[in-house]
């Protein structure tokens, strides 16, 4: 039997973090669904607990259900911290009380100097809270830098010590496993070039989407590169095959500057594209 204490955490997370695959959503559904202390039988609940196991690499507890991203552990905590609770009298221009869950009340939230409560809202941790969110969060995004799980935190979460937590935070992992400093060796010689239109860098990007006018749009592009101005040129595609990748590269790039005497390229799809002009040029 296999006891899932997922539920509406996992809601959160899918909501405010982005930490869930797509193809996950259906699965998060599903689990919303059960109660919260029912057990289950059955290969279909294991294996989406498996399938949680693998994407969020969520920590081992006691008690899954007391994590950062639980709006009732927050709020119990919050209430069990004096100093936190005196702060939104004493500064009520920052500090104010919001409703993040229908079946949790007021949390305490901290909102910037001159920020919009509505919008720039950021949850403040109790004390209790601080070392084990960041020893949390550490763990469930794959044990990365002090950099990327500071900005990580503090887009949602404020404590005064915060950032000071995180800098002196030591993971036994992190120091066995992960070397510091610079590496050893050198990178390997380059080739210097000087005069322009010698070379060619190539390459395929995309699909990639952007929106423009609030309008969402999917291009593909061929990017050209020379190796020694860096002058760089995107060149819209509309279809990744060979003649049509050669037309653009002629019409883009051949048309406006000198031939080059080498193009630069990876062994992908874009390889067949100058094997086609090889036999055209």
């Amino acid at each position: 039997m296999s006891r899932l204490h997922c539920l509406s955490t996992l809601a959160q997370l899918e909501k405010s973090t982005n930490l869930v695959e797509p193809s996950l959503e259906e699965e998060i559904d599903e689990i919303n669904g059960y109660a919260t202390d029912q057990y289950y039988t059955g290969t279909y609940d294991e294996a989406i607990k498996q399938a949680f196991d693998c994407y969020l690499n969520l920590p081992e507890a006691d008690a899954p259900e007391e994590n950062p991203l639980c709006y009732k552990h927050i709020r119990e905590q919050q209430q069990g911290d004096a100093q936190l609770l005196a702060r939104p009298a004493k500064y009520s221009e920052l500090y104010i009380n919001k409703i993040l869950d229908d079946n949790v009340q007021h949390i305490i939230c901290y909102v910037h100097p001159n920020g919009d409560p509505n919008s720039q809202w950021r949850i403040a941790l109790s004390q209790s809270m601080l070392k084990p969110t960041v020893k949390w969060f550490h763990q469930v995004l794959g044990h990365p830098g002090k950099k990327r799980l500071r900005e990580t935190l503090q887009q949602r979460y404020y404590h005064p010590q915060l950032c000071q937590t995180i800098d002196k935070y030591k993971c036994e992992h992190c120091q066995k496993h992960k070397l510091s400093g610079r590496g050893y060796g050198l990178l390997p010689e380059r080739e210097i070039r000087v005069a322009p239109w010698i070379e060619v860098a190539v390459d395929l990007i995309g699909p990639w989407k952007v929106k423009v006018s609030g309008r969402v749009v999917e291009f593909n592009a061929l990017t050209c590169i020379d190796t020694a101005s860096n002058l760089v040129e995107l060149i819209r595609i509309d279809e990744k095959t060979s003649p049509h990748i050669t037309r653009k590269f002629e019409q883009a790039w051949l048309a406006r500057y000198r031939l080059p005497k080498c193009c630069t390229h990876d062994l992908g799809g874009i390889g067949a594209v100058f094997v086609h002009l090889k036999a055209n040029v």
